[in-house]
């Protein structure tokens, strides 16, 4: 175990992808996300940040008190609240960036070129959702900076989406970020969750961090996998087999699949 957040990232130096299990909007949760996210100096790092309770103010001052005035090199916001009205989004153009009423104006958090702050589409589904974070993470891969990003919180995810496609959308993005070296941690309040899906989420990532009250953060390093064995000659694939290739499915239960279309890009 650890009681020092600024001892976090030497017990994680070989994770890309880590599993934050701890109480949301509590204090041990902002500090460890802050920890994750500056692993280097900020001037040195992009940061991209997934909100889908709190609103990017609200992220921003977590950002501000937990590790001083100093911004990133890069960052961007990507603001998925769903809105008062069922199914919606705050009102704003989708796509465009986005000033919440309450840092608007003269010194404003967001008045900076480095800065970002933008809407999913309208209604979105977990490919726009995929789509959006893997469009960004592709723009900033010829940058000399380290890309991290914070997903804050799967337990909203899981809450507004089909449990099996949320699960397939973490598996590509962990994917995604191992391939580009970017460092990534997804939030999650266990309280909410079964202890099933919790069970299903932590071998999804190199790590993960544990806070308990009486002892601190319990952190775990991933070992090796061996190989995923392979059912293709027993197992027929969703769908059914084609008659034409007994390998190919017959039919093709999404539209695409997350890694399909986070590897197009």
């Amino acid at each position: 175990m650890t009681e020092s957040y600024q001892s976090l990232n030497e017990h994680l130096t070989e994770s890309s992808t880590i599993l934050l299990l701890a109480p949301a909007d509590d204090s041990p949760d902002d500090r460890a996300c802050i920890d994750l996210l500056t692993r280097k100096p900020p001037d040195e790092t992009n940061v991209l940040s997934v909100t889908l309770s709190a609103s990017p103010s609200d992220r921003l001052s977590i950002w501000r008190r937990e590790s001083g005035a100093e911004l990133p090199a890069r960052t961007a916001i990507f603001d998925g609240r769903r809105g008062e009205t069922e199914g919606g989004l705050s009102d704003a153009e989708p796509g465009s960036p986005s000033e919440p009423e309450s840092t608007s104006g003269p010194g404003s958090p967001f008045e900076s070129e480095s800065m970002s702050v933008r809407r999913f589409p309208e209604h979105p589904d977990l490919h726009d959702i995929g789509l959006a974070i893997a469009e960004q993470l592709g723009a900033w891969r010829d940058t000399d900076e380290t890309t991290v990003m914070c997903l804050h919180s799967l337990t909203a995810l899981f809450a507004a989406y089909d449990a099996d496609q949320v699960v397939s959308l973490i598996a590509s993005l962990n994917h995604l970020c191992d391939t580009r070296d970017v460092v990534a941690h997804h939030h999650v309040d266990p309280s909410e969750l079964d202890t099933e899906t919790v069970t299903t989420l932590r071998p999804l990532y190199d790590a993960v961090l544990e806070y308990a009250p009486d002892v601190g953060w319990i952190p775990t390093e991933r070992e090796e996998a061996a190989p995923a064995p392979s059912f293709g000659s027993t197992t027929p694939p969703p769908g059914g087999r084609a008659k034409t290739d007994p390998d190919r499915p017959e039919t093709v239960p999404m539209r695409y699949s997350f890694d399909t279309l986070l590897d197009l890009l």
